[in-house]
């Protein structure tokens, strides 16, 4: 008879234990189908603002304004692609920041551009920051 409670028990903490282990992977999938979805909102937002900034660059800008955009935009490319991958490196992470704070600082950009570029710029960094574990 005193079996009964000792056995219901411990039947209960593994029916417990066992839901509890099936909702933690749905919970990991969601986190990283947003945080996928996130990075992708953020890399398409970083390439429309350098493809609109570098269009708009006055045909008389140095040729080092060209190559800035053009080191910014690989940057971006790789880390979007390792990111597709499944692949995080934090140091492609500061790559494209050194490149789009190249871009930010030495380029010849209008107020909308430079103002577009700034805040892709601080939303990387905050991406970084939150990636920092992996």
């Amino acid at each position: 008879m005193r079996q009964l409670p000792i056995r219901s028990l411990a039947g209960s903490c593994l029916l417990l234990f066992g839901v509890t282990v099936q909702a933690r992977p749905k919970q990991y999938e969601d986190y990283n189908r947003i945080a996928d979805q996130t990075a992708a909102n953020l890399f398409h937002q970083v390439q429309v603002d350098l493809d609109r900034a570098k269009q708009e660059t006055p045909f008389y800008a140095q040729s080092g304004d060209t190559e800035r955009f053009e080191r910014a935009q690989a940057e971006l490319g790789i880390l979007q692609r390792e990111w597709d991958e499944g692949y995080y490196r934090q140091r492609q992470s500061k790559d494209l920041i050194d490149a789009l704070w190249q871009v930010v600082g030495e380029n010849k950009l209008s107020p909308q551009n430079l103002h577009s570029l700034t805040n892709d710029l601080n939303q990387l960094r905050e991406f970084r920051n939150e990636h920092e574990r992996y």
